[in-house]
Protein backbone atom coordinates (compact mmCIF):
# COMPACT_ATOMS: atom_id res chain seq x y z
CA UNK A 1 0.00 0.00 0.00
CA UNK A 2 0.95 3.47 -1.20
CA UNK A 3 1.27 6.51 0.97
CA UNK A 4 -1.25 7.91 -0.88
CA UNK A 5 -3.22 4.83 -0.26
CA UNK A 6 -2.18 5.22 3.77
CA UNK A 7 -3.75 8.77 3.74
CA UNK A 8 -6.89 8.13 2.27
CA UNK A 9 -7.32 5.56 4.80
CA UNK A 10 -6.12 8.21 7.38
CA UNK A 11 -8.70 10.87 5.90
CA UNK A 12 -11.43 8.38 6.12
CA UNK A 13 -11.20 7.81 9.29
CA UNK A 14 -10.73 11.25 10.38
CA UNK A 15 -13.61 12.07 8.82
CA UNK A 16 -15.86 9.32 10.82
CA UNK A 17 -14.52 10.52 13.59
CA UNK A 18 -15.24 13.96 12.85
CA UNK A 19 -18.79 12.81 12.27
CA UNK A 20 -19.07 11.06 15.42
CA UNK A 21 -17.84 13.99 17.21
CA UNK A 22 -20.97 15.80 15.15
CA UNK A 23 -23.35 13.66 15.95
CA UNK A 24 -22.77 14.07 20.09
CA UNK A 25 -22.46 17.63 19.79
CA UNK A 26 -25.82 17.39 18.57
CA UNK A 27 -27.17 16.04 21.92
CA UNK A 28 -29.00 17.59 24.49
CA UNK A 29 -25.54 18.36 26.86
CA UNK A 30 -25.50 16.35 29.87
CA UNK A 31 -22.36 15.38 31.83
CA UNK A 32 -22.52 12.33 29.74
CA UNK A 33 -22.84 13.20 26.57
CA UNK A 34 -19.75 16.04 27.53
CA UNK A 35 -17.62 13.56 28.38
CA UNK A 36 -18.33 11.62 24.83
CA UNK A 37 -17.43 15.13 23.44
CA UNK A 38 -14.37 14.84 25.39
CA UNK A 39 -13.49 11.45 24.36
CA UNK A 40 -14.78 11.91 20.46
CA UNK A 41 -12.56 15.21 20.48
CA UNK A 42 -9.20 13.67 21.97
CA UNK A 43 -9.66 10.82 19.39
CA UNK A 44 -10.48 13.30 16.18
CA UNK A 45 -7.50 15.94 17.04
CA UNK A 46 -5.54 12.64 17.11
CA UNK A 47 -6.66 11.14 13.81
CA UNK A 48 -6.11 15.22 12.52
CA UNK A 49 -3.05 15.76 13.43
CA UNK A 50 -2.06 12.26 12.23
CA UNK A 51 -3.15 13.30 9.00
CA UNK A 52 -1.85 16.60 8.76
CA UNK A 53 1.97 14.74 9.23
CA UNK A 54 0.69 11.99 6.87
CA UNK A 55 -0.28 14.80 3.95
CA UNK A 56 3.35 17.15 5.02
CA UNK A 57 5.27 13.82 4.25
CA UNK A 58 3.17 13.02 0.90
CA UNK A 59 4.23 16.74 0.06
CA UNK A 60 7.91 15.97 0.74
CA UNK A 61 8.02 17.71 4.75
CA UNK A 62 9.80 14.57 6.58
CA UNK A 63 10.56 17.20 9.79
CA UNK A 64 7.13 16.72 11.53
CA UNK A 65 6.72 14.21 13.89
CA UNK A 66 4.80 15.87 17.05
CA UNK A 67 1.52 17.21 16.82
CA UNK A 68 3.26 20.79 17.34
CA UNK A 69 5.45 20.06 14.77
CA UNK A 70 2.85 19.01 12.36
CA UNK A 71 0.87 22.19 13.51
CA UNK A 72 3.34 24.79 12.40
CA UNK A 73 4.66 23.60 9.13
CA UNK A 74 0.87 22.26 8.36
CA UNK A 75 0.23 26.38 8.75
CA UNK A 76 3.53 27.10 6.94
CA UNK A 77 2.04 25.25 3.51
CA UNK A 78 -1.19 26.54 3.88
CA UNK A 79 -2.80 22.74 4.69
CA UNK A 80 -4.33 24.91 7.84
CA UNK A 81 -4.96 28.82 8.21
CA UNK A 82 -5.15 29.12 12.06
CA UNK A 83 -2.18 27.54 13.78
CA UNK A 84 -3.04 29.51 16.87
CA UNK A 85 -6.48 27.73 17.42
CA UNK A 86 -4.75 24.20 16.68
CA UNK A 87 -2.24 24.87 19.25
CA UNK A 88 -5.20 25.66 21.37
CA UNK A 89 -6.71 22.24 20.40
CA UNK A 90 -3.61 20.52 21.53
CA UNK A 91 -3.43 21.80 24.86
CA UNK A 92 -6.91 21.12 25.39
CA UNK A 93 -6.27 18.13 24.17
CA UNK A 94 -3.10 17.23 26.50
CA UNK A 95 -4.90 18.63 29.27
CA UNK A 96 -7.98 16.20 28.92
CA UNK A 97 -6.17 13.19 28.21
CA UNK A 98 -3.40 13.34 31.11
CA UNK A 99 -5.80 14.49 33.90
CA UNK A 100 -9.29 14.99 34.37
CA UNK A 101 -11.39 17.73 35.51
CA UNK A 102 -14.50 19.35 35.24
CA UNK A 103 -13.40 22.38 34.37
CA UNK A 104 -11.45 20.91 31.75
CA UNK A 105 -14.14 18.74 30.07
CA UNK A 106 -16.41 21.75 30.03
CA UNK A 107 -13.67 23.84 27.75
CA UNK A 108 -13.30 20.90 25.45
CA UNK A 109 -17.04 21.00 25.34
CA UNK A 110 -17.31 24.42 24.68
CA UNK A 111 -13.83 24.05 21.83
CA UNK A 112 -15.55 21.22 20.13
CA UNK A 113 -17.64 23.13 17.98
CA UNK A 114 -14.83 24.96 16.57
CA UNK A 115 -12.83 21.99 16.23
CA UNK A 116 -15.32 20.41 13.90
CA UNK A 117 -14.96 23.25 11.58
CA UNK A 118 -11.80 23.47 11.72
CA UNK A 119 -11.21 19.78 10.87
CA UNK A 120 -14.12 19.72 7.96
CA UNK A 121 -11.40 22.69 6.49
CA UNK A 122 -8.23 19.97 6.41
CA UNK A 123 -10.10 17.55 5.57
CA UNK A 124 -11.39 19.86 2.05
CA UNK A 125 -7.72 21.26 1.91
CA UNK A 126 -6.03 18.09 2.32
CA UNK A 127 -8.37 15.94 -0.50
CA UNK A 128 -7.08 19.05 -2.52
CA UNK A 129 -3.47 19.12 -2.37
CA UNK A 130 -3.69 15.25 -2.66
CA UNK A 131 -5.18 15.71 -6.31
Amino acid sequence: MGLKDKIEKQKESFVKAIGRLEDALKEEKNEFVRDSVVCRFEFSFKLGWKLMKMVLNYLGREDCNSPRESIIISAQVKLIDNPEKWLDYLEVRNLSVHMYSENTAEEVYKLAGEFVEDARKLERVAEERLS
